[in-house]
Parts: structure tokens; sequence; C-alpha cells
């Protein structure tokens, strides 16, 4: 079994996650690594530590899953041309 659900890899901008997890978990995962990949491609990883990142990124995944979840309504507003 891997020791991480997901990872983002930046040399290759690509992201990995485990089989092994279900929907809603894949999904959440999918997330957080978009969002740790946001991080590097704004250079946001330069102004905090390691720790300090996954903190904040696991932070606004929760958070963000949560509002596209419970709002459909909004999520498709945004995605509107």
């Amino acid at each position: 079994a891997n020791d991480y659900f997901g990872i983002y890899h930046n040399t290759t901008s690509l992201i990995e996650y485990s089989n092994d997890l279900d929907e809603t978990q894949t999904k959440m995962t999918i997330l957080h690594e978009v969002l740790h990949a946001l991080f590097f491609e704004r250079g946001l990883r330069l102004q905090v530590t390691k720790e300090q990142e996954e903190v904040l990124v696991s932070a606004m995944e929760n958070g963000l899953f949560a509002l596209m979840r419970d709002n459909p309504k909004f999520v498709q507003y945004l995605m509107e041309a």
C-alpha cells in the first residue's frame, strides 16, 4: 500500500493517486493535489514550509470540496462561458 493518497509531480506536472480510495476520497485527493500544483506553479511553495503548505492545502481542499458539493448551481455558474 502507498504511504500517501496522492502526489503531485512538479517535474512532469502529473498527479498520481492511490487506487485504494473510494470515489469521494479520489475526488478529494485529486483536488488536494491540484492545490499543491497551484502552490508550486504560482511560486507559493517558496513562501511557506512543507508543513505549512500541507496545512493550507488541506484546509482549502476541505473548504472547496464542501462548497462545490453543497452548491452545484454555483459550480455550474462558474463554469458557464
